[in-house]
C-alpha cells in the first residue's frame, strides 16, 4: 500500500537572510497548526532576486507548480533576493511580511489545485485572472490572520 505524503515543508537555501529563515520557519509552524496540507507541498526558498516561470519564461517573485497528475507532488518556489531593497523601502517588519505573503499567495494556488477535480481543464484568461484575484485576496486574509495570531509575538521575541 502506497501512502501519499502530506504536509508543508520549507526548504531554505543556505544564503537566504537569517531574518527570513526564522520568519519562514515560524510561519510554516503556524500554518501547520492552523491549516491542513493533505498533499505534500515543499516550498523552496531561494536567495535569488527572481525565479523564471517554467511555462511563461517570465521573471517572477514566486511560483506554484501544479502537476497535471494529482498523484505527483506540487511545489512552490520563492525568491527572496530583493529583501534588502524592500527593507530599505518599507522597513524590516513589512519587508518580511511582504515576502511571507508570496508563500501565502502560492498556497492559495495549492488549495485551488487541490479543489480542482478536473486537472485537464484549461483556464481562459478571464478564469486565470479570477484565480489570481482569488489568490491575492486569500493571501491578504492569511497574512492578516497570521499577524493577529502569531507574528507579533514572534517579531517581538525573535528579532
Amino acid at each position: 500500500m502506497n501512502k501519499e505524503r502530506a504536509g508543508l515543508r520549507i526548504r531554505l537555501n543556505k544564503n537566504v537572510d537569517i531574518v527570513l529563515k526564522k520568519a519562514f520557519i515560524h510561519f510554516a509552524k503556524w500554518l501547520r497548526q492552523n491549516y491542513n496540507f493533505p498533499k505534500r507541498v515543499p516550498a523552496y526558498v531561494k536567495e535569488s532576486c527572481y525565479i523564471v516561470n517554467q511555462f511563461s519564461k517570465e521573471q517572477v517573485s514566486a511560483t506554484f507548480f501544479a502537476p497535471f497528475d494529482k498523484q505527483d507532488e506540487p511545489y512552490i518556489r520563492i525568491a527572496t533576493g530583493n529583501f534588502h531593497n524592500l527593507e530599505k523601502q518599507y522597513g524590516r517588519k513589512d519587508a518580511v511580511l511582504t515576502i511571507l505573503k508570496s508563500l501565502a499567495h502560492e498556497l492559495q494556488h495549492y488549495y485551488q489545485w487541490l479543489e480542482n477535480e478536473s486537472p485537464e481543464r484549461e483556464e481562459s484568461p478571464e478564469e486565470e485572472e479570477f484565480l489570481e484575484n482569488e489568490a491575492e485576496e486569500g493571501a491578504n486574509e492569511l497574512i492578516a490572520e497570521y499577524v493577529e495570531d502569531g507574528f507579533e509575538e514572534f517579531w517581538s521575541s525573535h528579532l
